[in-house]
């Protein structure tokens, strides 16, 4: 049987530590693709990195039959064309510029066949799955933009694996390590793949996977979210040292309270499972061999504030199935009060605050009405988040 071969659009730290993991395990050979030329050079050069499990060493691995090209290289126009399958994880941000990328690889593949082929997009972006499809649409001719529609699927998944820098020990053994939590699924949007996924364990296409990710992101990420804003205000540096905060722990078991509960009652999920599934979102978040900076976990607190994200979103389903918001309307007041002047998204929300006041500012973000009662719960637990800050 010929080798299946998979191509990783993305080379950091999630897409070597999770999605290289994966692959491998299955017997694929990889090709990562990716802007850094430098860690591109390095796995083109070693053709292998190392990933360490963090809190299980028994299950350390080395990751082999392995190469990169910069997403610039012409290479990048053949990769797709005998690919059993793609994955791509470059920031949702960044979706736009990697379907340039995409398209004439696509293109290049329809000239030698029509097979399906499925591209699974792992990001925490809202409709990532369909930001991308769109991206890519726009940059085919009609003929094949047609047989995109036919056998190209763009299907989304939800990562609850968290990667990170080796440590400096590991760093100079092999400049590519990475260190990954020991958690190994990936769920994937079932009804978006065209003629199913190659068999790789762990990977698992899920029917009705919008409600899956709603639950992820009204449970998993509205939870951090919170924990992550309150955190920052406290004058913590990592996302375990303010889920692990004493005068937190109140607030944070009353917001998954809000979560589970809505989520039980929107979606039918069974009440113990889903405070299994939440609890073990808290488990992770207090892990302290997870070293995850709140600078990074409080980034773009505008996008973070959307409607139908992890805040507003949480606290409008919360509304709509008769349930308390009073937690999740701290998270979003603690995502107002958020200063940070090295991140754009946090200065313009600044701005934004100065110009039009707390409740102009989210009603601007969410397209809410000023009057609308998450608004004014979340404007009313102001001082609550100040307090908190100075406890």
């Amino acid at each position: 049987m010929a080798e299946q071969r998979a191509v990783v659009y993305g080379a950091g730290k999630i897409s070597r530590g999770f999605l290289g993991n994966l692959l491998a395990d299955a017997g694929f050979a990889m090709t990562f693709v990716d802007v850094d030329a430098r860690i591109v050079g390095l796995l083109a050069d070693r053709k292998q990195y190392h990933i360490h499990i963090l809190g299980a060493p028994e299950k350390d691995s080395l990751v082999t039959n392995v190469t990169a090209v910069t997403a610039d290289d012409a290479a990048t126009r053949t990769l797709l064309v005998e690919a059993a399958v793609a994955f791509v994880s470059v920031g949702g941000a960044n979706l736009a510029s990697v379907a340039k990328t995409i398209a004439p690889a696509l293109c290049n593949r329809f000239v030698s066949t029509r097979e399906p082929l499925n591209i699974v997009v792992c990001e925490n972006w809202r409709a990532a799955a369909a930001t991308l499809r769109d991206a890519i649409a726009l940059e085919l001719a009609d003929d094949d933009r047609r047989i995109f529609d036919e056998v190209i699927g763009i299907a989304e998944s939800t990562i609850l694996r968290s990667g990170i820098a080796g440590t400096k020990k590991q760093l100079e053994a092999d400049p590519l390590a990475v260190q990954a939590q020991d958690y190994w699924d990936l769920p994937v949007d079932g009804d978006a793949l065209v003629g199913g996924l190659p068999e790789i364990p762990g990977v698992s296409p899920i029917a009705g996977f919008s409600t899956a990710l709603e639950r992820k992101m009204y449970t998993y990420n509205c939870g951090n979210a919170l924990i992550s804003y309150l955190g920052w205000l406290r004058g913590h540096e990592l996302l375990s040292q303010a889920a692990n905060d004493a005068v937190l722990a109140d607030l944070i078991d009353e917001v998954y309270k809000e979560t589970c509960e809505t989520m039980v009652k929107r979606h039918g999920y069974d009440r113990d499972d889903q405070r299994d599934y939440a609890m073990r979102s808290l488990a992770k978040f207090r892990d302290e061999t997870i070293v995850d900076p709140l600078y990074r976990q409080t980034a773009d607190p505008i996008r973070k504030l959307g409607r139908e994200d992890r805040l507003v979103g949480a606290g409008l389903a919360a509304l709509d199935e008769g349930v308390s918001a009073d937690a999740i309307a701290v998270g979003i007041a603690a995502a107002l009060r958020h200063r940070n002047p090295a991140d754009p998204s946090a200065v313009r929300l600044a701005e934004l605050i100065d110009e039009r006041g707390e409740g102009g500012a989210l009603a601007s973000i969410t397209g809410l009405a000023e009057d609308h009662p998450l608004v004014v719960l979340a404007l009313a637990k102001l001082p609550e988040v100040d307090a908190l800050a100075k406890a």
